[in-house]
């Protein structure tokens, strides 16, 4: 056979954005401007804005994604990913696609053992594990 007409399903790479994750992590292609999660096409996704953001989500123009799945978020241009399936926009906090309840946005960070936090508590695995601890100063 000759010619260069390919059937064949071809992700979208960029060499950068790979080298910040970890293999396996960009399970997202798209074939003909269509978008797939694990080889099954993702309702209302644009191929031609789309981008893999790493930890399952994804989003184009209009959407943001996870697993395949939209999810309704504040706002596609604020939505950013950490790592371990967390992320946030400008309302929420998120762990695998859902929102994390009484997270708080503005102080939410990842810590380097993969828990998080924000200003009150302490978080692993999307689950809220205790309060954050304050450091005191001592009075002499």
């Amino acid at each position: 056979m000759g010619g260069s007409q390919s059937n064949e399903y071809q992700p979208k790479y960029n060499p950068k954005e790979y080298t910040k994750r970890r293999p396996g992590q960009n399970i997202y292609g798209i074939y003909e401007n269509a978008v797939y999660w694990r080889g099954k096409r993702v309702n209302g996704a644009h191929g031609l804005s789309f981008t893999d953001l790493g930890f399952g989500y994804g989003k184009d123009d209009k959407n943001v994604f996870y697993s395949g799945q939209k999810i309704e978020t504040s706002g596609v241009d604020s939505f950013q990913v950490f790592i371990n399936g967390y992320a946030k926009d400008d309302d929420d906090v998120l762990y695998d696609g859902n929102i994390l309840h009484g997270a708080d946005v503005e102080s939410f960070r990842m810590n380097k053992d993969g828990t998080a936090n924000d200003r009150q508590y302490k978080y692993s695995y999307g689950k809220r594990i205790g309060r954050k601890r304050r450091s005191r100063s001592r009075k002499r």
